[in-house]
């Protein structure tokens, strides 16, 4: 559903964002150099035992960020849409096609005269599915 360039639009738009938030549908992570790969992917974190265990810790794989949101993300892709929803996609008998801006390392014109005219190609040779 595309929304007006507005403020009811933006409005909208950002109503919509929560929903899809409210609902773990939509969320968003990003990679800084103050996240090292323990918080961001996964780590392994010292959990000390109780006391019938001894001492000591041992150490306990946790999920960072990233894994997290991935896990929720296969969560709402499994998850069951009722028919008719406006998540409910049907695809079948549809046809997809590769859109490109030309062979990497062989079409350098391609992508030059796309970039500056403003536009994408599209190769209906070269069916997906």
């Amino acid at each position: 559903m595309p929304y007006a360039d507005d403020e009811p639009g933006r409005k909208g738009l950002m109503r919509r964002y929560r929903e899809l938030q409210a609902e773990g549908r939509l969320c968003f992570v990003t990679f800084h150099q103050s996240y090292d790969y323990e918080s961001f992917v996964e780590g392994m974190r010292p959990e000390t035992g109780n006391e019938e265990e001894g001492v000591g810790f041992r150490l306990e794989p946790i999920p960072g960020i990233f894994r997290e949101i991935c896990a929720l993300a296969e969560q709402a892709r499994t998850r069951p849409t009722k028919a008719g929803s406006e998540t409910a996609w049907n695809l079948e008998g549809r046809q997809f096609w590769k859109m490109g801006l030309g062979a990497i390392g062989r079409e350098a014109e391609v992508y030059e005269n796309a970039v500056s005219g403003n536009y994408i190609a599209l190769e209906p040779n070269r069916k997906l599915c």
